[in-house]
């Protein structure tokens, strides 16, 4: 059976005993633009298959039982995506620099662990990045976007306060 490319959006938000892991073969749905698996059951890592979901602007995996390490890779058309309320672990992964369109990283409650990574002071378009609630250490770096309007470092072991804060920033 061929896949059904015409599929743009997947919301299973709050489905009552869905659980499991993720399929590896949603990377068929090649016109993919949403894919929304919050507040369920779901467990394991998002699947490597999901850097040729080309199209994929929005990825909310937030508040499920979700493990390991975010996999390199991811579709660089992300806008948004969503980890939050899960137990991620390891480093933040270090090709997120290359979503030039990124907008909203909503990263809160995990187990990731080392430095907020200098390339998110870059993010031209970055408007919300929130990484609360984890294992990071180091200083918060210099943030110079003037889209940036909430930034979010709370409950982790970070030191000091950076120099240069956006001009347009209303949460910190």
């Amino acid at each position: 059976c061929p896949p059904k490319t015409s599929v743009t959006k997947i919301d299973l938000t709050s489905i009552p005993r869905m659980s499991g892991t993720l399929i590896d073969n949603l990377h068929m749905l090649t016109n993919l633009h949403r894919l929304n698996l919050m507040k369920n059951n779901i467990r394991g890592t998002v699947p490597e298959s999901f850097s040729e979901l080309k199209k994929l602007e929005f990825l909310d995996v937030s508040e499920n039982r979700m493990t390991s390490q975010l996999p390199r890779n991811l579709p660089s058309a992300l806008e948004e995506v969503w980890f939050e309320n899960n137990s991620f672990t390891g480093q933040i992964p270090n090709d997120f620099d290359r979503f030039k369109n990124l907008r909203f990283i909503y990263m809160s409650n995990n187990q990731f662990t080392g430095t907020i990574p200098m390339y998110f002071t870059e993010m031209t378009r970055l408007n919300s990045l929130v990484l609360a609630g984890n294992k990071l250490t180091g200083s918060i770096p210099d943030f110079h976007s003037e889209e940036m309007d909430v930034l979010d470092f709370s409950d982790n072991n970070l030191t000091g306060l950076p120099n240069i804060l956006p001009p347009d920033l209303s949460e910190l």
